[in-house]
């Protein structure tokens, strides 16, 4: 690259040194800078000396010099184009050759610019093409500064080329006419150089600030960048140890021995599954203890285990076998204690090895080879015909039968399950449990029970299972067996057959107490009735009969309730469909009530439509209904009171499709039902509290309305009628084709 002192000017100014890839950058980018700005002045210049040959005659009077300084414009013309377009398109490291062109082009328009200055200076003096070429030289100047301000050199020397000529040619006219016109140029350089001298400054300085901010946004960036892969590498470092960590946990659970690590006091710090499942505690039980509880020598033994835990501390690696006492059971175990570094601790590595059955173990592994004995043959017939689940594995807890139910609730075949492990089939959580304790079965000799909740066979069970061990001839333990019970279906049936009892009782209760209370009126009734008959006393007569008439009525009314209960339940659902006309229907019903509602004083009212409503239904069945909601609205109403009947239009969904329905509506105005209780009143012996104060029936009546609307495609329900009594609504679908009218 060319050399130019004005970038070094301005480092020494900021008291800052680049590096030559730095220096470089810069030094290519001020000379695309410099391309741009040449870009104008290479078609101006030419263009003001074509102005300044056509407006004088300098062709007629010197066209050898005049066609001369034309060509050669012309010449560096092109070079200065050439030059500009190549530095600006040219790959960066290739300008240099292209930058000394632009250069000496630029100089060479600018001398042949003040060689015709002089010409004109000489041959014209004060004539208009003087005064033309004087105030295109000031522009063309004035041009050069702006343009060549970038590199200071260029700019002073085109200033010069420009100038010098005309300068040195009026002076050496003589002529005193010209002297104001030197001292001008001479002033118009000075002048220009100074503002050069603070543009280039200036134009260096924040090139040098911008490419500094660059360069330190850059190196920021790459810090960034820099450090968000260490963050990465650093996540994956942690995610690499937690992996190790999860794995180096899963085989420290998974070991046949089991683990114990403790400090050098004797304070346990970790133990793995397997010792554990010795010990049938968990690990929060177990950590923080020390050594000398969890191993407990039985107290007939005669091997003691503290003088090897001494001198495991020492650092001596000790291996023994003793009787030890793991919670209630004794073991015969295989022990190693070593002193080792562990998290940069010093602990205590403890190995134990159950040794308990080895006799009972060989025997196991020879039972395979032996003929069948009765016991399991026993076994065979009791897995092929009971319904519980149950399983049996042998002393390395692998799957020797099974019967049926167990393979459904597994979703697992026989084949499937036979001489696998629970690990081998199950996934983790379900394997733990069905292997949980079974090596305490096989040392102890004694059966436990186990409870857990999972993912089993598709579906979520809560088994209870009872494990318990087989023996041979000998009394020896060769194989282990569970039978399973499903706890949520036990909870459920036990739930199911409280709750029928519980109906059972209250319906006894409840009928006991209903049925006594008018037989008991009709026979006090009849005992004074018959009393006063003795006596001739006929005018008490007729108001015990009457006593006797209701008690009967209501006595057979629970009667009838009890019957029409018993019917729909058998019956699965209302049959003999036919079309009937509602409305008159209703008006039927209303009639059987006028001659009660005159005795009680309370009004019926009812408008009967004066269109047909037809709907298809079993007569019979929707008398009952109208019946006994008509009767159940008397029988809470006081004297004076109103209920009255109507019939509407309404719509209800029939096999997922909406069809039109007649809605008809009971209103009363007597106790009303409680908002809690407006659902519940529909159920077989349910009452409101308010309707059982008021003395009610045993509740069947609205259960046997909601059987037989139900069985109708209907609906029926309950509300409240503000500020007092109930509205019972029930629906019933039109015929088919009906429309609604009126």
């Amino acid at each position: 690259m060319i050399y130019f002192p004005d970038l070094i000017r301005a480092e020494k100014q900021r008291g800052i040194s680049l590096s030559q890839k730095d220096r470089d950058e810069m030094l290519q980018q001020a000379c695309l800078e410099l391309a741009k700005r040449a870009m104008l002045g290479t078609g101006i210049l030419p263009l003001c000396l074509i102005l300044v040959f056509v407006g004088s005659d300098c062709f007629s009077v010197a066209p050898i010099t005049s066609s001369v300084l034309c060509a050669l414009m012309a010449i560096a013309v092109a070079l200065r184009g050439f030059a500009v377009h190549r530095i600006m398109h040219r790959p960066e490291g290739q300008t240099e050759r292209y930058l000394k062109i632009l250069f000496r082009s630029s100089l060479a328009m600018a001398a042949i610019w003040g060689t015709v200055t002089a010409l004109f200076i000489y041959y014209f003096f004060f004539d208009l093409p003087v005064v033309l070429i004087l105030i295109l030289s000031v522009g063309i100047g004035a041009g050069a500064i702006s343009s060549f301000f970038i590199f200071r050199s260029l700019a002073v020397s085109y200033l010069c080329c420009a100038f010098l000529p005309g300068i040195v040619t009026a002076g050496l006219a003589g002529s005193p006419e010209l002297l104001p016109v030197v001292a001008a140029m001479v002033f118009f350089i000075i002048f220009n150089t100074g503002q050069l001298k603070y543009w280039n400054e200036q134009y260096w300085d924040n090139l040098l600030t911008t490419n500094l901010y660059k360069m330190q946004t850059y190196r920021l960036s790459q810090s960034m960048m820099d450090l968000e892969v260490m963050m990465e590498k650093h996540r994956q470092r942690e995610l690499d140890a937690e992996s190790a960590e999860s794995r180096m946990r899963q085989l420290f659970d998974y070991s046949f021995d089991g683990i114990v690590i403790a400090d050098l006091a004797e304070r346990v710090l970790d133990v793995n599954q397997t010792m554990l499942n010795f010990m049938t505690e968990l690990a929060d039980e177990v950590v923080g203890k020390r050594l000398r509880e969890i191993l407990r020598e039985p107290e007939s033994g005669k091997d003691s285990i503290a003088d090897q835990l001494e001198k495991a501390k020492k650092g001596k690696t000790c291996s023994f076998s003793c009787w030890i006492r793991l919670k209630s059971s004794d073991y015969y175990v295989c022990i190693n204690l070593r002193r080792v570094l562990w998290f940069d601790q010093q602990v205590l590595f403890i190995t134990v090895r159950d040794r308990t059955d080895t006799v009972g173990t060989k025997n196991s592994r020879s039972f395979g080879h032996e003929p069948l004995t009765d016991s399991e043959v026993y076994m065979k017939a009791i897995l092929q015909n009971i319904e519980l689940p149950l399983y049996c594995k042998d002393l390395q807890g692998k799957y020797i039968a099974v019967n049926s139910t167990f393979e459904k609730i597994c979703g697992k075949t026989r084949d499937q399950l036979k001489n696998q492990s629970d690990i081998d089939v199950f996934e983790e959580n379900v394997a733990n449990f069905f292997s949980f304790r079974d090596t305490e079965i096989m040392t102890t000799g004694e059966s436990v029970e186990i409870e857990g909740t999972f993912q089993l066979g598709g579906q979520e069970r809560n088994l209870l299972i009872h494990k318990f061990p087989l023996r041979n001839s000998e009394h020896m333990i060769y194989a282990t067996a569970g039978i399973c019970s499903d706890v949520s279906t036990l909870q459920k049936t036990l739930h199911a057959a409280q709750l029928a009892n519980e109906a059972k009782s209250e319906f006894l209760a409840s009928m006991s107490h209903e049925l006594r209370t008018p037989m008991h009126s009709i026979l006090c009734f009849a005992r004074l009735g018959e009393k006063r008959a003795a006596l001739g006393d006929w005018s008490k007569l007729e108001s015990y009969f009457k006593m006797i008439v209701t008690s009967g009525d209501l006595l057979l009314e629970l009667l009838n309730d009890l019957l029409d209960l018993s019917t729909l339940e058998s019956l699965p659902v209302c049959s003999d469909f036919r079309e009937h006309d509602l409305g008159e229907d209703v008006g039927k019903i209303v009639s059987e009530f006028l001659a009660m509602t005159d005795e009680r004083n309370i009004t019926l009212s009812y408008q009967k439509p004066q269109f047909p409503l037809l709907s298809s239904y079993n007569q019979i069945r929707i008398y009952q209904v109208l019946r006994n909601l008509i009767a159940n609205a008397l029988k809470f109403s006081s004297a004076g009171q109103e209920i009255y009947i109507d019939i509407g239009t309404d719509h209800i969904e029939v096999d997922q499709e909406i069809r039109p329905a007649w809605k008809v509506r009971i209103v009363d105005h007597g106790i009303g039902i409680e908002d809690d209780q407006l659902e519940r009143v529909f159920e077989k012996f349910a009452q409101g509290s308010k309707a059982s104060n008021a003395g009610a029936g045993v509740g069947l009546g609205l259960a046997i309305c909601k059987r037989i609307i139900e069985d109708h495609k209907g609906k029926i329900w309950a509300e409240q009628n503000e500020p007092s009594g109930a509205i019972f609504t029930f629906l019933l679908p039109f015929s088919e084709g009906e429309e609604v009218s009126g």
